[in-house]
């Protein structure tokens, strides 16, 4: 009996190591997430102040993250018999889509490494809108520098949310009648550019190929309006 006890004391010694060595480490983590949760400056957005009606937001707290991104919280009571609830997005730029059609009939689309999913994605062209700039000349520019082809007519197809749940951000989606592409063009840096027919653009997002939900939304948008005809 002693010698199955002495067993268990040496198995509970062991494992209670471990089981310790687990907890301090989940622990330190914890502290270390909330010590840099902490550390963000919030500073608190008056600009919208809580109506009579619900829901309603009773303060907002803004966090800058970085030149290009905000993190918001927002304090929202959704009757007047609830208390408040802590939401939290994300504020960053607008942003454009662009599907242009060339003179001959196809799709510009840019295949480029996106780090936020760590990987290569095919992308209709796009880009951020600066501060002050009107959304069409960005898109004009954007298609430009992506492609190398000059805008010859442009339709706004939409301004669009792009996730209402996390970020307040709107996307701009576009249709362009394009020119030839400019002599001696060269695609930025790290960006393949490609040119595809509308039977082909169905297969890439059939395939997955093409699968960012704005573009996908921005080439519907170009059917209903009838700017472009989808072969499937």
């Amino acid at each position: 009996m002693e010698d199955d006890a002495n067993e268990w004391r040496i198995w509970l010694t062991e494992n209670a190591k471990r089981g310790i060595d687990f907890l301090a480490k989940t622990i330190a983590a914890t502290v270390a997430k909330r010590v840099a949760a902490s550390s963000l400056k919030w500073i608190e957005d008056s600009s919208s102040p809580a109506g009579d009606s619900w829901p309603r937001i009773t303060k907002r707290l803004v966090a800058k993250i970085s030149p290009w991104v905000d993190l918001v919280a927002r304090e929202v009571e959704f009757s007047p018999r609830t208390g408040s609830q802590t939401y939290h997005s994300v504020a960053t730029f607008d942003y454009v889509i662009v599907l242009a059609v060339t003179p001959d009939g196809r799709i510009p689309l840019v295949r480029q490494y996106r780090p936020a999913v760590e990987g290569m994605t095919l992308e209709l062209p796009a880009g951020t809108v600066d501060t002050g700039e009107d959304p069409a000349a960005t898109a004009i520019r954007e298609l430009l520098e992506e492609t190398g082809l000059p805008s010859k007519a442009v339709h706004l197809l939409g301004i669009n949310k792009t996730d209402a749940g996390r970020l307040s951000n709107r996307v701009y989606s576009y249709f362009v009648r394009a020119g030839d592409q400019i002599a001696g063009f060269r695609p930025e840096e790290g960006v393949a550019v490609g040119f595809v027919t509308p039977s082909e653009l169905v297969g890439a997002v059939r395939s997955g190929e093409l699968d960012a939900q704005a573009d996908l939304g921005t080439i519907l948008l170009a059917e209903l309006f009838g700017h472009l005809v989808l072969r499937y």
